[in-house]
C-alpha cells in the first residue's frame, strides 16, 4: 500500500490557493515550457509529463509545485479552510465524494467512481476551486 500523490493538475490549483510545500521533505513537480518531471523524496526523476503552457507567455517558465499526498491536501483543507472531504462506496460498488463547507455546514454529494483514488482527486480538485483567495 502507498501514498497516492496528488496530480500535476491539482497540485497547480493547491498552489494558487496557497498550499506552501518544502521540496526537501516531500516530492515536487518542476517544468519549463510545456513539460514538467516528478522528483520523490529522494530527488530523481521518475516521470515525465507534457501540461498546457499559458497562452499569455512568451517565454520560458520554470515552476516548482508541491506533490502532496491526497491525505496531506484533505489536512490542509480540513485545518487551514474548514472544509471536510471524503469518499465512500456505493452498493453497485462505485464511489461517491462527499465535501462539506464547515462555515456555511453547505454539503456537496456527487460522483460516480470507479477507484475511491479517483473520486478523492475529483473532490479535492472541487474543494479548491471552492476557496476564495
Amino acid at each position: 500500500m502507498r501514498e497516492e500523490i496528488i496530480s500535476f493538475e491539482t497540485a497547480q490549483l493547491a498552489k494558487e490557493k496557497g498550499f506552501i510545500f518544502d521540496k526537501t521533505l516531500e516530492p515536487y513537480y518542476e517544468g519549463y515550457h510545456g513539460f514538467f518531471r516528478w522528483h520523490n523524496d529522494k530527488n530523481k526523476i521518475t516521470s515525465m509529463s507534457f501540461f498546457e503552457q499559458d497562452a499569455t507567455n512568451s517565454g520560458w517558465v520554470y515552476m516548482n509545485i508541491g506533490a502532496p499526498t491526497q491525505s496531506l491536501l484533505q489536512r490542509w483543507l480540513r485545518e487551514e479552510h474548514n472544509i471536510m472531504t471524503s469518499v465512500d462506496i456505493t452498493d453497485e460498488g462505485t464511489y461517491f465524494h462527499a465535501l462539506t463547507m464547515m462555515s456555511t455546514q453547505d454539503c456537496h454529494i456527487t460522483g460516480d467512481y470507479t477507484t475511491y483514488e479517483e473520486g478523492v482527486e475529483t473532490v479535492l480538485r472541487i474543494a479548491l476551486e471552492r476557496i476564495n483567495n
